[in-house]
């Protein structure tokens, strides 16, 4: 079965400037008052291809540090 990973706001060059995470901006809107890093992303992709994960199918797994919870 097919997992899918639904990341917030991936801290990258591009959306740290965009979203000006220093200042607030959009950044203030996540409960977590941060973006999710790349490796964050990386490990849950890691995680949901390895053996670990072998009785987890057809889920959706958000990363979005609480946007869509709240």
């Amino acid at each position: 079965m097919r997992q899918r990973i639904h990341p917030g706001y991936v801290k990258t060059p591009m959306m740290v400037v965009a979203t000006d995470e220093d200042g607030g901006g959009n950044v203030g809107q996540i409960p977590l008052q941060r973006m999710v890093e790349p490796a964050e992303i990386a490990n849950l992709a890691v995680f949901l291809a390895s053996d670990e994960s072998s009785f987890i199918t057809g889920t959706e797994h958000v990363a979005d540090g609480g946007m869509t919870a709240s």
